[in-house]
């Protein structure tokens, strides 16, 4: 573990997204194209190792610019998902969460648990004051993860996710730091 992760549990870590991630990555995106292609667009745009380096090059130059800040999810070493702000509106504060897991490391709370410690880290450590996660609503998965980690939901969405030619209606779910 490197002083730039963030511990989730015994097993889990956040690990800054690098550039020596995208074999990894797109190989676990190419190997469960079915479960993730379900509700992530970016799917179908990924066909080679160069899409995914092209997708953590914009993710790294957006975070040098404070834009974005983007992990692996690693469970008992193994690379099995991402998770991170896509966005982040300094001047407002609010970060934009977007997080995809595989199918073999679903079920087991790796997820609710990745995006509890992501959003104690933005409220602690990034000076965040709102997360918010949009969710298409017929994704119940998805939808329970951010219930579980302590997100409220705030509205649904109009035709707010583009997904196979259609327009879906998205659940917003936020979170707040805890009063002080």
């Amino acid at each position: 573990m490197n002083a730039s992760d963030i511990r989730v549990t015994e097993t889990i870590a956040l690990a800054p997204m690098t550039r020596a991630d995208a074999a990894p990555l797109f190989a676990l995106i190419d190997g469960d194209r079915a479960h993730l292609g379900r509700w992530l667009g970016f799917v179908a745009l990924t066909w080679s190792v160069h899409d995914t380096a092209a997708f953590i090059e914009s993710t790294l130059s957006d975070a040098a610019r404070g834009r974005a800040r983007v992990y692996t999810i690693r469970d008992g070493g193994s690379l099995v998902g991402v998770i991170g702000f896509n966005a982040i509106d300094r001047p407002n504060r609010v970060g934009e969460i977007g997080y995809w897991l595989v199918s073999s490391a679903t079920g087991r709370g790796v997820m609710t648990e990745a995006l509890r410690a992501l959003l104690a880290h933005a409220h602690a450590a990034m000076g965040l004051h709102r997360c918010e996660v949009v969710v298409a609503l017929g994704n119940i998965p998805s939808c329970a993860v951010a219930e579980r980690a302590g997100m409220q939901r705030e509205a649904v969405l109009r035709e707010r996710i583009e997904h196979e030619a259609r327009l879906l209606d998205a659940a917003l779910y936020v979170a707040f730091p805890a009063p002080r």
